[in-house]
């Protein structure tokens, strides 16, 4: 994989950077190594968790392609799934994935 910025690579080895780069690259190895023509890595994250948002900006920092690599929210993602289906189990995955308002005490 050549979509590292070789001035980045202690940043990479450091966290939160660290098990982002550390899946990237084995997502990276398993196209090589099955030989597949495309594939990528996804950091899937809720939208607002901050953290993660903030180790995407800074992954995404280090790299100088973003051919294999991309983040979606999972709202994002279950919105997309629940517009193609009306299978229960993706409102179950909301609502136990998604549905903060239930971690609300009253």
């Amino acid at each position: 994989m050549s979509c590292f910025k070789k001035n980045k690579l202690v940043q990479l080895k450091a966290q939160p950077l660290q098990q982002i780069w550390r899946d990237h690259l084995l997502a990276g190895s398993l196209r090589h190594a099955d030989n597949f023509d495309d594939g990528f890595f996804v950091f899937l994250y809720p939208k607002d968790n901050q953290h993660c948002a903030n180790a995407v900006m800074g992954y995404r920092d280090c790299l100088s392609n973003f051919d294999t690599f991309t983040d979606w929210t999972l709202e994002y993602v279950s919105m997309a799934i629940k517009r193609r289906t009306q299978a229960k189990w993706i409102d179950s995955f909301i609502d136990r994935y998604l549905n903060f308002d239930k971690l609300l005490v009253a």
